[in-house]
């Protein structure tokens, strides 16, 4: 979990590292678990630039990462709020 950034100070850096970490995970470069970990840490500590409200991806990241990417994310963040 070290090549990418586990504390990042913006949303275009936080962005930027799901992109990588969605992308290595589709090349089969990272585990799906490590994967799953990286996401649920990012939204226990940058919850702020995740999310606009329960459940819901910030504005900025949806139009950002793209369709694909994000329902990528959102099958991993399932079950992070105990859905």
């Amino acid at each position: 979990m070290s090549q990418y950034i586990q504390y990042p100070t913006t949303l275009k850096l936080l962005i930027k590292e799901i992109k990588c970490c969605c992308d290595d995970y589709l090349s089969r470069r990272l585990p799906e678990a490590e994967f799953r970990d990286r996401l649920h840490c990012w939204a226990k500590y940058c919850g702020d630039k995740l999310f606009s409200g329960p459940d819901q991806f910030s504005p900025t990241l949806s139009a950002k990462l793209g369709k694909k990417r994000l329902a990528l994310v959102r099958i991993m963040m399932d079950g992070f709020y105990g859905n």
